[in-house]
């Protein structure tokens, strides 16, 4: 995985079926793995993600996976995996409307779909304060920021 760190890997890795293989992991391993070996494939397979969403095949593929998308807010409410799916879920909400537009229309989220999303961020957001964590604060700040951006609707809940 650390190829993945190159622009050009990335862009090779990317028109690879990434996100069939991410699929394939997210679907066999149970949401909640008590297995050491499974809990660093998911968190591995989520670092890739991030890494792969920088270059145009990347974001697309990731975009257009439903299924991809739905682990993604997911692992972001889990504690181990939390920083790694919002890496991912940053850089699509800075995508702005074609975003929005692909979850709400394409994939047929709603709005209350991203509740666990806003719970956690708020959870977060007082953990990160109160615990004068100044750098992941200033991190979370600015994805929740982006991701009203993406979905303005949602901002009242902040």
């Amino acid at each position: 995985m650390n190829c993945s760190l190159e622009p050009a890997a990335q862009t090779l890795l990317a028109s690879f079926n990434f996100d069939e293989v991410a699929k394939i992991v997210f679907k066999t391993i149970v949401v909640r793995p008590t297995k050491n070996e499974e809990k660093e494939l998911i968190l591995r397979i989520l670092q890739l993600l991030g890494r792969l969403i920088k270059v145009p095949v990347g974001q697309l593929k990731i975009m257009q996976s439903k299924d991809i998308l739905l682990k993604l807010f997911v692992y972001y409410t889990h504690d181990d995996t939390n920083k790694s799916a919002l890496i991912t879920l940053h850089a699509l909400c800075a995508k702005g409307e074609i975003f929005k537009k692909i979850l709400l229309e394409t994939h047929g989220f709603t709005l209350s779909s991203f509740d666990s999303f806003v719970t956690t961020g708020l959870a977060n957001f007082k953990i990160t304060r109160e615990a004068g964590k100044w750098d992941d604060y200033v991190n979370l700040c600015s994805s929740l920021s982006t991701f009203i951006g993406c979905i303005p609707e949602r901002s009242e809940d902040f």
